[in-house]
């Protein structure tokens, strides 16, 4: 759904889940891929 980065890391799907693993929604940083 929100994933885009191919985020399977077992967290719950949430609104802002799209790379942002460990980071809180907010311009902190553009897009990370998600660190496997």
């Amino acid at each position: 759904m929100g994933k885009k980065g191919g985020d399977h890391s077992g967290k719950p799907d949430t609104s802002d889940s799209d790379g942002h693993r460990d980071r809180p929604p907010g311009p902190t940083k553009p897009y990370e891929p998600p660190k496997k």
